[in-house]
């Protein structure tokens, strides 16, 4: 959702939502956000190169892991800063298998989703990201905080 990246990754066997702008107007609201990841299976976290070049993880990959959504990626620093429970795909092939697994495996997908749900609760939150700065800044800058 919001930002376009990688349409060659989005899978044609399944049917869901891509909205991929290149206008940030176009963007979703973040209520309406949270209610597609509430209610899909998959989300595809896909990262600009410039993203993957510098290691930052964006909030749509914390988003998808927040509301239960198997996350499929093609950066390899999410996956890694995800303890491998965002999966890599570099191919739109890569996305359907994984997609066909994952659905023919439902078991195993409860495991993926609930891994990413405890991980995101642990470290994708707010206070989780606040906290880091607030202890670099006192710790280079010696400002209590």
């Amino acid at each position: 959702m919001d930002w376009k990246y990688c349409e060659n990754l989005v899978p044609i066997k399944f049917k869901g939502l891509y909205h991929g702008v290149n206008d940030h107007n176009k963007f979703f609201d973040y209520e309406k956000r949270k209610n597609i990841y509430l209610s899909s299976f998959f989300a595809l976290g896909f990262q600009s190169s410039d993203n993957i070049f510098s290691k930052h993880v964006s909030q749509r990959i914390f988003e998808g892991l927040a509301y239960g959504c198997i996350v499929l990626s093609n950066s390899l620093p999410a996956c890694e800063q995800t303890n491998n429970i965002v999966i890599h795909v570099s191919t739109r092939d890569d996305v359907e298998k994984i997609m066909t697994y994952y659905i023919n495996n439902p078991e195993i997908a409860d495991k993926k989703r609930k891994e990413g749900y405890e991980f995101s609760k642990q470290f994708g939150t707010n206070q989780f990201s606040a906290q880091k700065f607030i202890n670099l800044i006192q710790e280079n800058l010696n400002i209590a905080i």
